[in-house]
């Protein structure tokens, strides 16, 4: 089939707090509420529309895809455009100094939650008035030193985390490593390959539209009593793209479950460095834009499935000595080095004994949401979780399409799906997931499945 006269659009609206708000990530969010926002937390809508269907796909600056907040924004994108629910897709760029708003307990979040939904419904229409009739073309450029694989290996065979690029603990002490001799950097090589697919829309005068598909931690800014409000380097990275190519930018997150980001400056000057990092990965995306091939254009074509996924129920006997942990860690109330505590060994953290105990009370399966959506030759997958990069560059080679975007943090917020090599050594993220071994396998194939179809339907 030809083109079926496909047209793009674009916004951005700022959905900055306006009140104290508790920051995403690193626990202790009740506490830790922003006093100042560095740059603007924005909800960026793309809009497609061809003859056969309309999609909208958001990248917003939070944590993750909060579910009961995506349900309500996309409850009112409905209401107010008509587009329907499972062609909604709201992703984040996973920023670790955005608003938490599954924090509850503050009073001002239920407030911002509601402003920041309609800030989202609001894009969604900018959006749709913006369409205009555009070519697409696309590829892939490789950058170098800006990302990598967050885990060691020690030499008795466990792994461990490394939070910051120079942050270590041993997992079987809980101690700080001073002295790394023992460990080899790392278990497997980050997936640094940056996916861009522009939309040119000069034929009706307006800016192009560039997406970036990109994947690591947007932590840089963020730590246990940072108090500023940021998107982090997806911001600068957007900024400086758009400063030098003149066209709108959206950046979404790829599956940086296992992800840091390779920053290079002193932790008190991190707020410098979030600004360098994105100009870094800004000017992959400036040499990659000029290389871009021409896409083919199909009609769109997509699915939307709620999955049924495992849940790890392997450590329901530990329940016991998990709420022992918990006791003690909200006694405390307040994060210190666990070591200090003296748990038991077999409980990693805090966080590992909350992830025993939830799951202890689950049914045998989770559903989750999948999506995929396919234009031609650019075809994007979603799943609601942190996804490991491995599994993300398996949908990615294994799928037809010259350009795949493979999506985490949409929809839903389940928390991590490892990798089954990441069950095999144990790590922080496998003691601190919702699904069993393998699971991730399991979505990867799911999806690989369904998008092949999409693909045979040209």
């Amino acid at each position: 089939m030809a083109n079926t006269g496909l047209k793009a659009g674009f916004a951005r609206v700022d959905i900055s707090p306006k009140e104290p708000m508790p920051l995403f990530g690193y626990g202790n969010n009740d506490k830790r509420l922003h006093e100042t926002v560095l740059d603007g937390i924005c909800t960026t809508c793309v809009a497609f529309q061809d003859d056969a269907a309309t999609v909208l796909l958001f990248t917003n600056d939070f944590g993750q895809a909060f579910e009961k907040v995506m349900d309500e924004a996309r409850e009112k994108i409905t209401a107010r455009t008509g587009v329907p629910r499972e062609n909604i897709m709201l992703s984040s760029t996973h920023t670790h100094s955005g608003p938490d708003c599954s924090c509850e307990v503050i009073p001002y979040t239920a407030k911002y939650n509601e402003y920041a939904t309609d800030g989202m419904a609001e894009a969604a229409e900018l959006a749709l008035q913006d369409l205009a009739p555009a070519a697409m073309k696309g590829g892939t450029v490789e950058t170098y030193g800006l990302n990598f694989v967050r885990h060691y290996t020690r030499v008795s065979g466990n792994i461990t985390g490394d939070v910051f690029g120079d942050f270590l603990i041993d997992p079987e002490t809980g101690e700080l490593v001073k002295d790394r001799s023992a460990y080899a950097d790392h278990t497997t090589e980050a997936d640094r390959l940056m996916l861009l697919v522009e939309f040119d829309r000069s034929t009706g005068e307006k800016p192009n539209i560039l997406l970036a598909n990109w994947r690591a931690h947007a932590s840089i800014t963020g730590g246990n009593y940072k108090r500023e409000c940021s998107a982090d380097f997806p911001h600068s990275f957007r900024k400086t793209v758009e400063e030098v190519l003149g066209c709108h930018v959206a950046y979404f997150q790829g599956a940086s479950g296992n992800i840091n980001p390779r920053s290079r400056i002193k932790e008190e000057d991190c707020t410098r460095d979030y600004m360098e990092f994105g100009r870094e990965l800004a000017a992959f995306a400036i040499r990659g834009e000029r290389t871009l091939k021409p896409l083919r254009i199909r009609p769109i074509r997509s699915f939307s499935e709620n999955y049924t996924a495992r849940v790890n129920h392997s450590e329901d006997a530990k329940v016991p000595e998990a709420k022992e942990v918990q006791k003690l860690w909200h006694e405390l109330n307040e994060l210190r080095p666990v070591q200090e505590f003296g748990f038991p060994r077999k409980i990693w953290s805090p966080y590992h004994a909350d992830s025993i105990v939830q799951r202890s009370k689950m049914g045998k399966n989770i559903d989750i949401e999948l999506h995929g959506v396919t234009i031609g030759d650019f075809a994007w997958t979603t799943v609601p979780c942190e996804q490991f990069d491995v599994n993300a560059k398996h949908i990615r080679d294994r799928l037809p399409f010259p350009v795949t975007f493979a999506m985490g943090y949409t929809n839903q917020d389940p928390g991590y799906i490892p990798s089954a090599l990441a069950f095999a050594y144990g790590c922080y993220e496998t003691h601190n997931c919702l699904f069993a071994p393998g699971t991730g396998e399991e979505v990867a194939e799911e999806l690989i499945r369904k998008m092949k179809a999409l693909w045979d339907e040209d």
